[in-house]
């Protein structure tokens, strides 16, 4: 009730503005860390565009307005937008197919995401004919086009895994995210998970590990080079999102390394993931089980400790984290690493144990 009393008295005193203006401002009060003023502003936005006849500038604009909403965890108001959007410019603009794509799930989701490749694959074959395009450009739209047929590929592996089709079409995504990008971090990984599917661990692993090697020592590199602040030498980092893997993928990565028996690469990804952000349950919860799996109970119970407090009340991985702690020796015996559990209680004593032992 307080948020939605925030929402009206945001709302209430809303300047009468453009469209335009009202996104710029809730995208600069997003940055600013005030979502409830972000979301009024987003909402006026789309309540002041036309319910028809939209213009191209507006439909622009409310795809921005959509885009806003989905961050804004309101995915309900994004799809409203978006499906405006693709029904006022069915034959322009991919990324809202894209996006509808994520909204959706089964036959909905493959007929929006077919879409957004056919129209990303003419904008690319028309922009590979024009002089004037960049090699920047066309890296970049064929890095998304790549993402798009993982997608699809992600597709046929979950909600539509039980057509007969489903290992095929797979196959054929992942053949043409690679032949768009031989090089995509992500199309290797996509090809890796697949290959766990598929009961064949050889070729996942062979596949993870080129796609690491595309991705994690840039990922150190920017690492070590934040950690010393080594400024003074001018040397040039390269830019660790030009893999094109989010931490969600490489977070997967994780589990596939931790599947994959391969404990101290999935420690050096867990370790990277949670330099960026060290709030995140999941992390906290493989550490853990890698951990344990190289016979370190005190590091394991440390991180599955971690793991629990993060968790929210009722979610059902709070009792896989306590059915994990009851699996690991008594604190105060030997762990097979041949370290001593301290057997510390609280989390301030975990954290120096825990240093100690690093």
């Amino acid at each position: 009730k307080a948020q939605q009393r925030r929402n009206r008295l945001a709302k209430d005193k809303l300047p009468a503005a453009s469209p335009a203006k009202l996104l710029d401002d809730a995208e600069a009060a997003a940055a600013n860390g005030d979502p409830s003023t972000a979301l009024a502003l987003t909402e006026a936005a789309v309540r002041s565009l036309k319910p028809s006849n939209l213009a191209a500038t507006d439909v622009s604009l409310l795809e921005r307005a959509g885009v806003r909403l989905l961050e804004l965890g309101q995915p309900d108001g994004a799809l409203d937008c978006l499906l405006r959007c693709a029904a006022a410019a069915p034959d322009t603009g991919h990324a809202k197919f894209f996006y509808l794509a994520q909204l959706s799930s089964g036959e909905a989701a493959l007929v929006y995401l077919d879409r957004g490749i056919e129209l990303l694959t003419a904008a690319s074959n028309s922009s590979a004919t024009a002089t004037a395009a960049s090699a920047s450009a066309s890296s970049s739209v064929s890095q998304e086009l790549a993402s798009a047929w993982c997608a699809r590929c992600e597709l046929f592996m979950t909600d539509l895994c039980d057509r007969p089709d489903a290992e095929a079409q797979c196959e054929a995504a992942l053949a043409e995210a690679l032949a768009r990008r031989p090089d995509s971090a992500e199309a290797l990984q996509q090809r890796a998970g697949l290959r766990l599917v598929q009961q064949r661990p050889e070729e996942a692993l062979a596949d993870l590990r080129l796609s690491l090697n595309l991705w994690l020592p840039l990922r150190r590199q920017a690492a070590e080079a934040a950690e010393v602040h080594d400024d003074e030498n001018g040397a040039a980092v390269a830019d660790p999102d030009e893999c094109g893997l989010t931490a969600e993928q490489r977070l997967r990565c994780a589990e596939m390394l931790l599947e994959l028996g391969e404990l101290d690469t999935c420690v050096d990804v867990l370790d990277l993931l949670m330099e960026e952000d060290d709030e995140v349950a999941q992390v906290w919860l493989l550490f853990g089980l890698a951990y344990s799996r190289q016979g370190n109970a005190s590091a394991a119970r440390y991180h599955l400790q971690k793991a629990r407090a993060l968790v929210e009340p009722g979610d059902p991985v709070a009792g896989e984290i306590d059915q994990l702690l009851s699996e690991l020796p008594p604190e105060g015996e030997d762990d097979a690493s041949g370290a001593k559990d301290a057997g510390a209680n609280d989390d301030e004593e975990l954290d120096e144990e825990f240093e100690e032992g690093e």
